[in-house]
């Protein structure tokens, strides 16, 4: 909004940031400091998103780099990344929810073999000191606890999403 009221990207920065919340703030102040001590806008920017390392920064450095070299209407480049991310956010909170009910199975299927040691344990004792008291029993409780493990993992692998 800045930039089309006619102010620079520079001047559009400084009262951005004057604006923003502590947070982002105290992360682009260095690079706004640079900016007013003669760097060029689109090195302090590359420089703060190398420094940070958070994406949206890069995107964000990387599109003042080419409208410095190309030119081009700033508004409309930050209008399209802002509707970009935020489409971007939207799409990954969709996923999530989408996956709730997988996450929720994965928690009970790694929780049911506990729950049925506990209840079996509470019924039937001698069961249980098979496995603590025999060495077979330790054998099959290690395998046991093994496969519980692997399924664990696999389990997670499975419901991280690379987004």
């Amino acid at each position: 909004q800045l930039l089309r009221v006619g102010n620079s990207l520079q001047q559009a920065l400084a009262k951005s940031a004057d604006s923003a919340s502590p947070a982002i703030r105290r992360y682009l102040m260095p690079a706004l400091h640079r900016i007013q001590h003669g760097m060029a806008v689109s090195d302090s920017l590359g420089w703060a998103a190398e420094r940070i390392a958070v994406p949206e920064l890069r995107m964000f450095a990387a599109a003042v780099r080419i409208n410095g070299r190309y030119g081009g209407s700033m508004a409309a480049i930050l209008a399209n990344l802002g509707q970009l991310l935020r489409h971007a956010a939207r799409v990954e909170r969709d996923l999530k929810s989408a996956t709730a009910e997988a996450r929720f199975s994965g928690l009970v299927l790694m929780a049911m073999p506990l729950v049925i040691t506990a209840m079996i344990a509470a019924i039937n004792p001698e069961y249980v000191r098979f496995f603590t008291e025999t060495a077979t029993g330790h054998r099959l409780a290690a395998t046991a606890f093994g496969l519980q493990l692997a399924g664990m993992i696999v389990m997670r692998r499975l419901m991280r999403l690379a987004f």
